[in-house]
């Protein structure tokens, strides 16, 4: 196997982390609505958006914290789907995923 390839592995190993914790910690009716495909999408949107926005390039506060518009990223992913024409999504279970992606990131 080459480094891509153990690269690619790791990286399906971490969404499929990020996927669980997501159930985990979604309402029942957010897990009945959304499907892996759905999960998977929004997380490369969120991920899309952090490499193409200037939101990490920002200088911190005197705490070392960069500020991060979970609505924002939201309002992108939304816009995301709606061009790729990706099933539609409640606008609360994108804020919901957004505000435990920023948790998950966080542990």
């Amino acid at each position: 196997m080459s480094w891509i390839d153990d690269l690619l592995k790791q990286d399906e190993i971490d969404d499929a982390r990020e996927k669980s914790y997501l159930r985990e910690h979604l309402e029942e009716a957010q897990n009945a609505r959304l499907t892996d495909e759905d999960l998977q999408f929004v997380l490369d949107a969120i991920v899309e958006y952090y490499a193409t926005s200037d939101v990490l390039d920002q200088a911190p506060d005197k705490n070392g914290e960069i500020t991060i518009d979970g609505e924002a990223i939201a309002a992108y992913v939304i816009q995301k789907a709606q061009d790729e024409r990706h099933s539609p999504f409640n606008p609360e279970d994108i804020i919901d995923i957004v505000a435990l992606d920023m948790d998950y990131d966080n542990e």
